[in-house]
This record gives C-alpha cells, structure tokens and sequence, in this order.
C-alpha cells in the first residue's frame, strides 16, 4: 500500500514538472527579444534619462541606465546596468540576476563610463508579469505588491527600440 501511495504521489510531481517546462517560452522566437525602453527629462529638459532593457534570444538580458545632452544626444554618462538570464511564461517573465554595476554612495549623478561603475555579483531570483501591446511596441512590466513601507513600482511601460 506504501509503494502505491508513493507511486501516485511520484506520477502527480513527473506530471506537474512536466507541465511547467510546457508553459516556458522559447526566448529566440518570443515577441520580448530585442530592446525595449523607458525614458523621461531631466534638468529642465537638459538631460534625457533612458533605462533600456536588451533580452536576446539565448535567454540573457542586460538592462543599462543612460544620461544624454539633449540637444546633441551626446552620451554623458550611466548610473546602473544589472544582467544575468530571463525565462519567460506567457505572463511572466522570470529574472535571474547575476551581475550589478552600480554608482557609490556620495559620488556624481553618473559617471562617463561603465568600467567606472561597481560591480556585484548577486544571485537574485525576481517574478514580474508582463504584457506586449500596440503592435508588439509596447512592453508593460507589473511588479508585485509589497508592503505598506516599502518604496514600490507598480508599473512600467517601455517602448520597443526599432532598429
């Protein structure tokens, strides 16, 4: 009776593992690859802001922050990048983060160059839904809920960068 109920209870895990490989998407020919971003003014409209994610097909992503003279779109420097690999589901897409560049505390704004930037190897697993729309040119990402003291994003919405 043991050996059934173990039987059964191995069957319904093959079983459900098996569906959750069936739900992952192949990123080489999802809608998500390719660069897509999110940009705003600064400065009284001196400087443009641009966060920029790039998802490729091998199942990697890169996301740079990036600050441009806005009248010659000069590149003045960056504040963030973060990579690692993404899988994606039909409504969610699954970051798995391994490196961050980041600005220290009590330096500028942004720094000329990337190699500037510090690195940290992390391993951070993050959830967040998604949803591609307008003509497969926009990408609104959904963030999760947190708690009623933490600082949270709702949403964000970024447009795909044509080529």
């Amino acid at each position: 009776m043991k050996n059934l109920i173990l039987i059964a209870l191995l069957a319904v895990f093959i079983i459900s593992c098996d569906q959750d490989d069936q739900d992952l998407i192949n990123p080489e020919t999802a809608n998500l690859k390719g660069d897509w971003f999110n940009g705003s003014e600064l400065d009284e409209g001196a400087t443009l802001y641009r966060f920029t994610y790039t998802f490729r097909g091998d199942g990697t992503f890169e996301g740079v922050s990036t600050f441009r003279n806005s009248e010659s779109n000069e590149l003045l420097g960056y504040d963030y990048k973060v990579s690692g690999d993404y899988e994606l589901t039909r409504d969610s897409i699954i970051f798995f983060t391994t490196k961050q560049f980041y600005i220290e505390a009590g330096t500028p704004a942004y720094l000329p160059a990337l190699e500037d930037l510090d690195i940290r190897d992390i391993s951070e697993r993050q959830a967040v839904g998604y949803e591609i729309t307008e003509n497969k040119s926009l990408l609104t990402i959904d963030f999760p809920p947190c708690g009623p003291t933490e600082n949270c994003i709702d949403k964000i919405i970024y447009s795909r960068l044509e080529d």
